[in-house]
């Protein structure tokens, strides 16, 4: 490859570019990670408030079930005293209907026998109301009045309670103006029974004082006379049933007294159960209040149960996002050199395989030391210039999983002059196919015919065109590969020779070849950015065992296959739930535990990586199965590649011995899939020891007829080489042998005395110089093998001498090697 101004030009492009992309990506990734950290420290700092208010709300908790707990304890104890009041009401109320019924009987006793005298009380209390003034007033004028009139007369004076010694003295009771009325309101509940006795033994005992003489003497005196009688008699019967009286006096009274304790008793009730309604009404606010307070306790609970589960399932996030963003000021330190280090691999490297590659980066890397520009030592070029979903994507495309494949992939990614790719195997051609199957991609060849219509196509639609032959470049690309675009109006134009060809921005334009060893002139290489595909002995390998696997054990290469797409969907599931995770966190209004549609996102996410994780760790039996089969092929495919890479290596020897990687894949699907060693073999170990024997010998057949006969020793021994160290039985050839081999007998005194000593006539039959390398195998081997060589030579002359001298001396080998020791037949 020609590097020119062209390139140190794409170079600048690239690391400007680079620059300006991981520096937004660093600051945007800090910005997001440096939120997601603080939102996880405010939660971890409002679950312990949340705590906090456990606690308090606890203690509320706890006052307001003592307050409910006195209150209840209160109630019942004026339940209980409502009840006893409530019961002795009922008993007082009981006790009260008994104590009126009683009164009500004796009252009626009392009333029936006073109804007896009543009458006559009524009626001499009418008649005296029918006394006229002047029928007093004519008793009042008499000095003597009549026996019977004074008789009557000192009789109402007396009943009356006045002391009269004389008619003078009745005279002035009577001139009163209440006198009627006094009589008339008289309470006979004033005579006394010394009063009735006296009335009785002075007057009402005399027989002349009767109603018929005190109303002859005086109209007057009759009706007085009939009143004091009356009076008199109802005196009596009213001494008669005092007894009574009394006892229907106590009984109201005990009656009265008795309401009244009923009454207070009945209002205490009331104010009981209006106290008991109270504590009723105040203990239901307490429980209320104790509900409410629990049930904020358990929505607390139950939010702090849930922030403190997701942040135990955030805790490896959070501790790997804050590595990374201690992290972020080194990697700002060593951005400029790690750009610097990326622009350049995508623009110089390509060219190179992957030792040369790696030197180039280690000459950079020593630059950049030297000028004191800061970079990341440990740098992985195809991690940092792509992302995991961009390497399981092209993996998925069939790209080899290597690193000189993924660095590859990375510059056909990043380009800005259109790639061309040197490709030997084909897998990059395969690799473009698979990538750009969602559109429409046009394959065409230099050598096509159509290729100027399928360039002009894909130009004008936006195709991506995929060009083979790259080594037959044709000059009419030039304008393309520059970008000499134009506009015209309003459309962007590219002349293709003499024609103008509307230019669609979705074009693209791949090169490549098959041939490693071509050489592009100068203007090509500026105008392109190369990429080798030269298969390496680890992606040979890989390919090989995929192959064999595939046509040995189809069911596990699908395993494999199935394996890879589900490991690869997993892996780009769960860093797309981090970045969900971490995009939730940053996105989220204020704190996390305030929003519940964000709590049960996070949860959801990490539910579902809990489950991708699950899911994935059970692949680990379906992977281990696939290893355990491949590892029974691994030496196969280890010997494969080794075989291929041993043919390039006879260029070293004639540069006419050029044998194609598609060469060897022939022979190895021959000797996979067109094997008649294979046709009648089932057991799968037999299989692998016929294909891996047939293997060699193919190879052998095919390439020897291509070499000199004097090279052809050499190729046999380079198979031999590779046969002993992939058969695994410890027969590795040691550097000693190995030169040994490579450069003949090297002479030493103690050879040449022992060589004298052993010297015989059969030894002299040996050609000259070949005794010496006898003598150095006996001794020089591992284990000596040969250590009687010299005397079986001695022994065995005529043996000998037929293998020296026959046209197929591989038919009459002597055994000359130690009976107790394993050869490779």
């Amino acid at each position: 490859m020609v590097v020119t101004p062209r390139h140190f030009l794409d170079f600048i492009n690239h690391y400007v570019s680079l620059f300006v992309e991981k520096r937004s990506e660093l600051e945007d990734q800090k910005l997001h990670l440096n939120i997601g950290l603080r939102k996880i420290d405010e939660t971890v700092a409002q679950v312990e408030e949340l705590r906090g208010q456990l606690s308090i709300k606890n203690s509320e908790l706890k006052s307001a079930n003592e307050k409910a707990e006195t209150k209840l304890q209160q109630m019942l104890l004026d339940q209980n005293e409502a009840e006893k009041r409530r019961e002795a009401s009922v008993a007082m109320q009981a006790e009260l209907a008994e104590k009126e019924l009683i009164v009500r009987e004796r009252t009626h006793k009392v009333e029936s026998e006073l109804e007896q005298v009543e009458p006559a009380v009524a009626e001499a209390r009418e008649a005296v109301s029918g006394i006229r003034k002047k029928q007093l007033s004519e008793i009042r004028s008499l000095n003597n009045p009549p026996a019977m009139v004074k008789l009557t007369m000192e009789s109402v004076c007396v009943l009356l309670g006045e002391t009269v010694i004389d008619w003078t003295a009745v005279r002035k009771v009577i001139v009163r103006d209440d006198f009627i009325s006094s009589i008339v309101n008289f309470d006979t509940d004033q005579i006394s029974r010394a009063l009735k006795n006296k009335l009785e033994k002075s007057y009402l005992n005399n027989p002349d004082y009767t109603f018929e003489n005190a109303n002859r003497a005086s109209n007057a005196c009759g009706p007085l006379l009939k009143w004091v009688v009356a009076q008199v008699k109802y005196s009596d019967m009213l001494l008669r049933i005092e007894p009574l009286r009394a006892e229907l006096r106590a009984l109201t009274e005990s009656a009265k007294v008795t309401r009244t304790q009923a009454q207070e008793t009945e209002a205490l009730v009331v104010d009981l159960e209006r106290s008991i309604q109270q504590y009723k009404d105040e203990y239901a606010l307490l429980i209320a209040e104790a509900e409410t307070l629990k049930v904020t306790m358990a929505t607390v609970q139950t939010k702090v149960s849930r922030s403190e589960g997701l942040l135990h399932s955030l805790s490896a996030e959070q501790e790997r996002w804050g590595v990374e963003s201690s992290s972020f000021e080194d990697q700002m330190k060593t951005i400029v050199g790690d750009t610097l280090l990326g622009a350049a691999f995508i623009v110089y490297a390509g060219y190179f395989d992957q030792l040369a590659r790696h030197e180039l980066l280690s000459l950079w890397q020593r630059s950049l030391g030297a000028a004191r520009v800061q970079f990341r030592d440990d740098i992985a070029l195809s991690e940092y210039l792509s992302t995991a979903d961009e390497r399981l994507h092209w993996q998925a495309c069939g790209l080899p999983v290597d690193d000189l494949c993924s660095e590859n992939a990375i510059m056909l990614h990043r380009f800005k002059r259109y790639p061309l790719t040197i490709d030997p195997s084909g897998q990059a051609a395969n690799f473009l196919t698979k990538l750009h199957q969602d559109k429409k991609m046009i394959v065409t060849s230099f050598l096509d015919n159509a290729f100027r219509k399928n360039l002009e196509s894909a130009l004008r639609f936006g195709n991506t065109l995929l060009v083979h032959d790259a080594e037959n470049f044709d000059p009419i690309l030039n304008p393309v590969l520059n970008r000499e675009l134009y506009r015209n109006g309003g459309r962007v134009l590219i002349k293709i020779g003499d024609q103008e060809i509307d230019f669609s921005p979705a074009f693209s334009i791949i090169l490549c070849t098959r041939n490693p060893t071509v050489h592009f002139a100068p203007d090509v290489c500026s105008r392109v950015t190369f990429v080798n595909f030269t298969i390496t002995r680890a992606s040979l390998q890989s390919q090989c065992l995929n192959a064999v696997l595939k046509s040995e054990r189809p069911d596990v290469d699908q395993k494999r296959i199935d394996l890879l797409t589900l490991q690869g969907d997993f892996r780009r599931r769960l860093r797309h739930l981090e970045k969900a995770l971490l995009e939730s966190l940053n996105t989220s209004k204020g704190k996390i535990l305030d929003d519940d549609s964000v709590i049960t996102t996070l949860e959801s996410l990490k539910r579902e990586a809990a489950d991708i994780n699950q899911k994935f760790a059970e692949t680990d039996v379906v992977t281990a199965e696939v290893e355990s089969v491949r590892s029974q092929y691994h030496s196969l495919a280890a010997a494969s590649s080794a075989v291929y890479f041993s043919l390039e290596q006879l260029t070293h020897v004639h540069f006419l011995y050029q044998f194609s990687l598609d060469f060897f894949l022939d022979i190895f699907a021959h000797v996979l899939h067109h094997n008649a060693n294979l046709s009648a073999l089932k057991d799968r170990n037999e299989r692998l020891r016929v294909i891996d024997r047939d293997l060699f010998r193919t190879t052998y057949q095919r390439v020897s007829v291509a070499l000199h006969q004097r090279d052809r020793h050499l190729f046999a021994f380079l198979l031999a080489m590779i046969k002993l160290e992939g058969s695994g039985t410890g027969d590795d050839i040691t550097p000693s042998e190995y030169e040994y081999f490579m450069r003949g007998p090297q002479a030493s005194s103690a050879i040449t005395e022992n060589g004298d000593a052993d010297l015989s006539a059969g030894a002299t039959q040996l050609p000259e110089g070949v005794h010496q390398c006898l003598l150095q195998l006996q001794e020089s081997i591992a284990g000596r093998p040969f250590r009687d060589v010299m005397s079986h030579v001695q022994n065995n002359s005529a043996e000998w001498a037929e293998y020296l001298s026959s046209a197929v001396p591989e038919q009459h080998v002597p055994v000359c090697w130690a009976q107790d020791t394993e050869l490779l037949a």
